[in-house]
């Protein structure tokens, strides 16, 4: 899966050839960006942008 995202992001930039349309290029290079901002929003208590515990080492 990641070898695939790699792939569309590098196919986007120019440095690879694109083996499939354009457009499915484009959508996937968003649902990517879409997979790794849901990630970073994390699971709203320990890790994330809104995470609710910050008074631990592991959290500073």
């Amino acid at each position: 899966m990641l070898l695939f995202a790699d792939y569309l992001l590098l196919a986007k930039s120019g440095y690879l050839a694109p083996l499939i349309a354009p457009a499915l290029i484009q959508w996937g290079c968003i649902a990517c960006a879409a997979v790794f901002l849901l990630r970073a929003m994390g699971d709203f208590r320990y890790v994330g942008f809104f995470k609710k515990v910050t008074h631990t080492a592991f959290a500073r």
